[in-house]
């Protein structure tokens, strides 16, 4: 069966610790016996976002995952280090998740309304019960606000610019003999 995702089953570890996590998530999914993915991970998400926001690809957006029973033909993984239980995101971790969201969304045409908890589908606070069921969501359409105000301002900074400045009226009128006398030397030679 092709895998065609329609979704998005965001995810923590529920493990507070320091420093980065994928190498640790990666040795515990494959004692568990996750099966390896096409780019050498046994990591069952298709990305994991280190607390520093740093972003990892454990699987190709192509191929199942290996995050959530049920919904793995339809859905694309995000893990997040951490335990949100416990503690907050931290707040490179939700730029990265805006980003990557963003991101995925646009090139799997999935709409904001179909980025889900891992708690929907399995009875589990994950992604921590200090998170909303909505949160991811709204990590999304925040990111997509401030892209769309960046754009904007990036736009408005463009009509500031000047123009280039016209050539003096000298240098336009040699211009155009030069233009003219190497029209008639190709006539003359045609």
């Amino acid at each position: 069966m092709p895998f065609k995702p329609d979704q998005i089953v965001v995810h923590h570890d529920g493990v507070s610790r320091p420093g980065p996590s994928f190498a640790i998530v990666d040795d515990f999914h494959e004692s568990q016996g996750f099966p390896i993915s096409s780019l050498g991970f046994y990591v069952g998400y298709h990305y994991w976002i280190e607390r520093d926001g740093v972003i990892r690809q454990a699987r190709a957006e192509n191929e199942l995952g290996a995050h959530t029973k049920g919904q793995n033909y339809t859905a694309l993984g995000i893990g997040l280090a951490g335990c949100f239980d416990e503690e907050d995101p931290a707040a490179e971790q939700v730029a990265a998740l805006g980003l990557l969201l963003s991101n995925l969304c646009a090139r799997h045409d999935i709409a904001a309304e179909r980025i889900f908890p891992h708690r929907k589908y399995a009875n589990k606070s994950c992604y921590g019960s200090r998170l909303s069921d909505t949160w991811a969501q709204q990590v999304f359409a925040d990111f997509r606000k401030k892209d769309a105000a960046a754009a904007k301002e990036a736009a408005a900074d463009l009509s500031t610019i000047p123009a280039a400045p016209m050539p003096p009226s000298w240098l336009a009128r040699i211009a155009l003999a030069l233009i003219a006398l190497w029209k008639a030397v190709l006539n003359l030679r045609g």
